[in-house]
């Protein structure tokens, strides 16, 4: 409850609000939070009144003014934990989002004491307390045209380490941090970090390996993607060895090092705790285009061969990429390849012979590419690209034959090296032959004819086809008017420039830019109404293999961003429009049909191809047309009904994912009926369609009782189906167990939640533990409600308890379970029987410190609560238990 001023305050307020000089002694002394409403009801803290970057007397120099109100309301912040004080938690937040959407609308304030004030106060309150929403203002404050250096270190020093807990809501803040600190801005023709290169260097030289311990393997995700937007040409990053960034600290200031210095680490102690889930990104880093990802992958898989999942890994590549690699190793990885090679151990017959095989060839094409050298110089130059490779390998008979041989043709010794000081590369894509500027100036058509004769000459110098595409993305998205006025002179432009064009006018909704829709969806519509455009016809020679499937994706991204913007977004008018170009693309992909193959993980694949694309945009164009005051709601469910039957039933993998994926949207907003009987009688249970569906209906967070009562049989199904992604069963687990929780299972037969643990696979034991877990925050506040979910946790822990107690031997997985379920004493009442025996037990299996240190912080709450020399008798016995360790 708010604290009301006394006469003297009320009269103190009315002083300050009409003399200024007054009013900053007051803020400088002022500490106690009941001030906060009024002053804000005065407008103290209003966005208007926070100063902006002011001329200084010398030109192009600027002054950053003070704002009064900072030190106060850090004062405050720092006070809100205590008693009675924590309803100004949300006044804070309050002040701080208004003033920063104030200067994301005007760009006014770009006032970096304003921005890091906020930092420290946000770093003061409670981790509960500072939402995603929250987080996701960081671009907004490291958006500046001055040093973002004050912010930067705020963020890395005080609030980031704030989220290196164990709570996993906790550690998704901070991975969200870690996206928001190593974004790449454009600077002209330069990409650059957001942040100084330096800080960020040093941030994740100190943080990496807790972030690696901490964080999802999602983590390595975040470091591709910024891989991929800070890379100017497949070739860059590729240089160096990676086995010299730890002590080549110059190299960490350049944004493509850095990264792959960070995701290297990453994986490397993912590969340790995490085997299965790094030995599913590096198969993925082999399919990535550029080459720096190959390098990543292959210095991973030379420090963890000896693991049969990595193993693997490197003979299915060679099988499958053999040449790529091994004519790589010339320029782009041949320490990593080197050490993969050196660390293969015994060889049988069989992988000799691949080996020799992708060699041989891979040394013939190399060769290809000497057209300036002699035959005898060719023959040389082969004899030590074998050579070389032969070196790695000789500690098998066979090649250091190999080798032996090579080296009477050459004449020297020979072994695999990183391309610095053998051969310069230039990197980037060199600059585009037009600037934004030239752009804009010129006449559409006069720049589709350029367009399409433009050509990359030599893509190691020089102008490239890669560089104009994304120079026209940025003429678009600066002025998109000036495109849409005469699209139609862009209709033979090839699919590369197309997608590109299309991107901008996304990127310019996003900038709150208007956009002609009528006019793109009419260039669409004829763009891809043709034959040709479904030939792939329209490819444009670069090292971006764009074909028609660029545009399609290209499109979706325009219409979703159109549909969620509020500022322009596509109104009613063009649904029909929308929906009729969705159907025909939807119809031409389906004529084309797709190759099988073979796929492991439905949501990412399903999320990713041209028609799951196009199906999830359809599916989010209807929700808006219900959404809106759109008159043809039944019409257009009926069609898009229709549509979805039709999908179903040619067994369209994505379709089946994404009615997972959105089967809240489709029972309680699209059409219950079909959804109900799409569940109860159109899905086969254990077919590859089925699983997609489950896949992408697991994949939901939340659970509601009609739809978990309709999912019953599914779920029942699924508990004895191996899923082929370990997310699914472990997100089955997370919905099974929160079914228990609130009420819809229970621990008797023939509950589903009974089935999972009467089973005691300590896997699912251990992922249920952490469900219940993360349950914590939810259940501070005490209702009836919450401690009913309580209790059933209590009857969870003693079910283990019981299971366990009376055996004589208990296996290194039931040990891990009981020092595991020690979390959930932050839901016990007391520190009484039967709970003591449950911790006493438990206590005797804790190796880790970290658990250790976190039990007891825990006990100490119990130091105020009933029998206060019990109590400590009691805590004395559970800490008896604790076996000796070493604390670091």
């Amino acid at each position: 409850m708010i604290k009301k001023l006394t006469s003297e305050e009320e009269a103190v307020l009315e002083l300050i609000t009409k003399d200024k000089i007054v009013a900053n002694y007051f803020l400088k002394k002022a500490t106690d939070p009941k001030w906060l409403p009024y002053l804000k009801e005065k407008g103290f803290f209003s966005a208007e009144k926070a100063p902006c970057p002011e001329p200084a007397d010398e030109e192009g120099f600027y002054t950053i003014p003070y704002w009064n109100v900072l030190d106060y309301l850090e004062r405050v912040s720092q006070k809100v934990k205590e008693p009675g004080n924590e309803i100004y938690i949300d006044k804070l937040l309050e002040i701080i989002k208004e003033v920063t959407e104030y200067h994301k609308q005007t760009k006014n304030l770009d006032n970096y004491h304003i921005w890091s004030s906020f930092i420290r106060i946000i770093s003061n309150l409670p981790n509960e307390k500072i939402t995603e929403e929250i987080i996701d203002l960081i671009p907004i404050w490291l958006d500046s045209r001055f040093d973002t250096g004050p912010q930067s270190m705020e963020i890395m020093e005080k609030l980031f380490p704030k989220f290196l807990t164990d709570s996993p809501e906790d550690i998704k803040k901070a991975e969200r941090m870690i996206l928001h600190l190593t974004e790449i801005k454009e600077e002209g023709e330069k990409k650059v970090l957001i942040v100084d290169s330096y800080l960020l260097k040093e941030f994740l030289k100190k943080h990496l390996s807790t972030i690696a311990e901490k964080c999802s393997i999602s983590i390595a995700k975040i470091f591709i993607i910024r891989i991929r937007d800070a890379v100017s040409t497949e070739y860059e990053g590729t240089l160096n060895s990676l086995y010299d960034y730890e002590e080549a600290d110059y190299l960490l200031e350049r944004p493509v090092e850095l990264f792959s210095y960070a995701l290297s680490k990453i994986l490397l102690i993912k590969a340790k705790k995490e085997p299965q889930n790094t030995a599913k990104v590096l198969k993925s880093l082999f399919e990535e285009e550029l080459f720096i990802f190959t390098k990543i992958a292959l210095f991973i898989l030379g420090q963890n061969l000896r693991q049969e999942d990595f193993k693997d890994i490197f003979w299915e590549t060679i099988k499958n990429k053999g040449i790529k690699i091994f004519e790589g190793s010339t320029v782009y990885w041949g320490d990593e390849l080197k050490k993969v090679l050196e660390n293969l151990g015994s060889l049988e017959d069989a992988q000799r012979e691949l080996l020799k095989e992708k060699i041989e060839i891979a040394a013939d094409r190399y060769i290809e590419s000497l057209k300036d050298k002699k035959e005898e110089e060719k023959e040389k130059w082969k004899a030590i690209f074998k050579q070389e490779i032969y070196k790695a390998l000789s500690y098998d008979e066979e090649f250091r034959s190999l080798y032996e041989e090579m080296r009477k043709i050459t004449k020297i010794d020979a072994e695999l090296h990183p391309a610095i000081g053998k051969i310069e590369v230039k990197t980037g894509w060199g600059k585009s032959p037009l600037s934004v500027e030239e752009i804009l100036k010129m006449d559409n058509t006069e720049l589709a004819n350029y367009l399409i004769k433009f050509k990359t000459e030599d893509p190691w110098e020089g102008p490239s086809v890669e560089a104009l595409a994304e120079t026209l993305k940025t003429a678009v998205k600066t002025d998109p008017e000036k495109f849409t006025k005469d699209l139609k002179a862009f209709l033979d432009v090839g699919y590369l420039y197309t997608a590109k064009l299309l991107e901008g006018l996304k990127e310019a909704i996003t900038e709150d830019k208007p956009v002609a829709y009528e006019k793109v969806f009419d260039f669409i519509e004829k763009y891809v109404t043709r034959c040709e455009f479904w030939q792939d016809k329209f490819v444009v020679k670069s090292s971006l293999p764009a074909k028609h499937t660029w545009v399609i994706n290209a499109f979706c991204s325009f219409i979703e961003e159109g549909l969620k913007s509020e500022v322009y977004p596509i109104s009613e008018q063009f649904f029909e429009e929308v929906e009729s170009l969705i159907h025909l693309m939807i119809r031409e992909l389906l004529k084309k049909g797709k190759k099988k193959k073979k796929i492991t993980e439905y949501v990412v694949y399903s999320i990713n191809t041209p028609i799951g694309r196009l199906i999830e945009t359809y599916i989010k164009l209807v929700l808006k047309m219900l959404q809106s005051s759109y008159d043809k709601k039944e019409l257009a469910i009926k069609g898009f009904i229709e549509k979805y039957k039709e999908l179903l039933k040619w067994s369209i993998i994505e379709a089946y994912t994404l009615f997972g994926m959105y089967l809240l949207s489709f029972y309680f907003h699209i059409e219950k009926n079909f959804t109900i009987e799409t569940v109860n009688k159109s899905l086969k249970k254990k077919d590859e369609t089925w699983e997609a569906f489950m896949e992408g209906y697991l994949y939901i967070g939340q659970i509601y009782k009609e739809v978990y009562e309709l999912m019953k049989e599914h779920y029942k199904v699924s508990l004895e189906y191996n899923f082929k992604s370990e997310l699914a069963r472990e997100r089955l687990i997370g919905h099974i167990s929160i079914g228990y929780l609130i009420g819809l299972e229970n621990l008797e037969p023939p509950s589903l939640f009974y089935k999972l643990v009467e089973k005691f696979d300590p896997d699912d034991i251990s992922k249920i533990i952490w469900v219940l877990w993360s349950q914590r925050d939810y259940l501070k506040e005490d209702n009836e409600k919450k401690e009913q979910i309580k209790k059933r946790i209590l009857d969870f822990w003693k079910f283990v308890y019981d299971k366990l107690k009376d055996k004589e031997e208990l296996s290194e997985k039931e040990e891990e379970i009981l020092s595991d379920i020690v979390r959930l004493i932050c839901f016990l009442p007391a520190l009484t029987e039967p709970y003591t025996d449950w911790l006493k037990m438990s206590a005797k299996f804790i190796k880790d410190p970290i658990r250790f240190s976190s039990l007891l912080e825990e006990l100490e709450r119990f130091k105020g609560i009933g029998d206060r020399i019990q109590t400590a008798k009691n805590i004395g016995k559970i800490l008896l238990n604790v076996k000796p360790f070493t604390y670091p």
